[in-house]
């Protein structure tokens, strides 16, 4: 059983969590407050629901993708998940400083949404005769992440008038799967435009040839 990683993932949400949300102190400045902001608990409180469950969670998760999850293993790390969770956090708080007058949206959520996001992606190992599906993997993708692109630009337009804080909570997740998707699936994405490209070559060359 591997189990190294997932405790280090928990502990590593904990420790950061705690540092930023109880020791770290960012006064009146915004620059200090939007650089804690992925992990900073402090004006939510409940350390409880907001450290101990999402570490658990994220421990669980964890566990789950490296040690039955083959896809997973295969095709991304928790590096990769941490790495996109946080860069879709700032993305989450920085649209919220509009929406918000300069206000800094704070908190785990998009950390601990981010984790669920690929248990659910990665559930992919319980589809059955994905073999003879293969082929369409490709076209799946484009579309999701032209719809996943459709919804941002939409709920960007639609926060920014509402000022709506779930809205802005789904743009941080809208963010990390727009990121987290290509990464994921880039072996198929790759395969796909490589066919397109081969589909689309003969009909060029002909087409210049009758020139």
């Amino acid at each position: 059983m591997k189990i190294l990683k997932p405790v280090l993932a928990s502990f590593l949400f904990i420790i950061v969590t705690y540092y930023f949300s109880y020791i770290f102190n960012p006064g009146t400045s915004q620059l200090m407050l939007f650089i804690s902001s992925p992990f900073n608990i402090s004006s939510e409180g409940m350390p409880i629901f907001n450290i101990a469950a999402p570490a658990l969670l994220i421990f669980v998760i964890a566990f789950y993708l490296k040690n039955f999850n083959d896809a997973f293993v295969r095709k991304a790390s928790l590096r990769a998940v941490y790495v996109f969770a946080v860069i879709a956090s700032y993305i989450k708080s920085f649209i919220g400083m509009f929406i918000y007058n300069g206000g800094i949206s704070l908190g785990t959520s998009i950390i601990t949404i981010s984790f669920i996001a690929t248990f659910l992606i990665a559930l992919e190992v319980l589809i059955k005769n994905k073999g003879s599906t293969e082929y369409l993997y490709g076209h799946f993708m484009i579309y999701i992440l032209a719809t996943l692109l459709a919804l941002f630009v939409l709920f960007t337009v639609v926060s920014f008038f509402t000022g709506n804080s779930t809205i802005v909570h789904a743009l941080g997740v809208l963010a990390f799967l727009l990121l987290f998707i290509p990464y994921y699936e880039s072996e198929n994405i790759t395969k796909f435009l490589g066919k397109e490209k081969k589909a689309i070559l003969p009909v060029i060359r002909h087409t210049i040839h009758k020139r």
